[in-house]
């Protein structure tokens, strides 16, 4: 059991590297997209949720994470730090809260 554990995560770490330096940004950024999303269902399944309010927690977390991904394609560094600073200060917030 520990050694198919082992190989599948050197496999998966060796996936990760290459999506990560070798896809475009866009290719990766769509990943990241798609995973956080996987993580919202199977976070709304854990805490229970159901129907409509799995459904708008897993809506929300995607309008957040396009308007970042905009954000990102349409303003410079500098201008990013702030929106990148109060989404995390927010969310920080509602996971200690929750």
């Amino acid at each position: 059991m520990l050694k198919t554990r082992i190989i599948t995560a050197v496999i998966l770490a060796l996936l990760l590297l290459l999506v990560l330096f070798v896809l475009p940004d866009a290719w990766w950024t769509g990943l990241a997209v798609a995973v956080v999303i996987q993580g919202t269902l199977e976070w709304s399944k854990l805490s229970r949720l159901s129907g409509r309010g799995a459904y708008i927690y897993t809506a929300l977390t995607l309008l957040v994470m396009l308007a970042l991904v905009w954000f990102d394609a349409s303003h410079t560094e500098m201008a990013q730090v702030l929106p990148h600073l109060l989404v995390y200060a927010v969310s920080a917030l509602l996971w200690l809260i929750i």
